[in-house]
């Protein structure tokens, strides 16, 4: 690369160093934060099945869906579910994926009870949730990180729970 190169690309280099800076400073971003909670797009009307109201540690991989967060005032945190929790159950299905999950709940609605069967250090149970609105959701996600930004504890560092909603992407399992 000759010297007519290597100028251009110092230039493209600050160019995208001074953006970054500038957009970080314009938002408010201007220190390195993890990023939690829920986040996605949603396209069209607010979806209307049931939600589990957990979070899974691996949520687009296959394996079994393991919970890593139960958000309080959940169905899913009335039942007793846990952080650590496995399914290996559910309509049939042994060891779903966290995906296979999320599918299943495509026909329900909120207030219908979704049971499956959990392990829990090495013992296996039944479990019966209460579904509840994406809305509801929402509402109860976001009590849940303000009141974990007060905390004294948010303090000390982030966390590295990411909160995944059961939001299907298809509808077939």
């Amino acid at each position: 690369m000759g010297r007519k190169g290597w100028i251009i690309a110092a230039v493209g280099i600050v160019l995208i160093v001074g953006s970054i800076i500038a957009l970080m400073s314009l938002t408010g971003q201007a220190r390195y934060r993890n990023m939690q909670g829920p986040v996605g797009v949603i396209k069209g009307p607010l979806p209307q099945n049931g939600f589990l109201g957990v979070g899974f540690a691996t949520p687009h991989a296959t394996g079994p869906a393991k919970i890593a967060e139960v958000i309080v005032g959940t169905g899913a945190a009335e039942a007793g579910l846990r952080e650590g929790d496995e399914i290996v159950l559910i309509n049939g299905v042994a060891d779903p994926s966290a995906a296979v999950v999320q599918r299943m709940t495509v026909t329900t609605k909120p207030g219908d009870m979704f049971p499956f069967r959990i392990r829990r250090d090495g013992q296996e149970q039944d479990v019966s949730v209460r579904l509840i609105s994406f809305q509801r959701m929402l509402e109860l996600g976001e009590a849940e990180r303000r009141n974990r930004q007060s905390s004294p504890q948010s303090a000390t560092g982030p966390t590295t729970t990411q909160m995944q909603t059961t939001m299907p992407a298809a509808a077939a399992p």
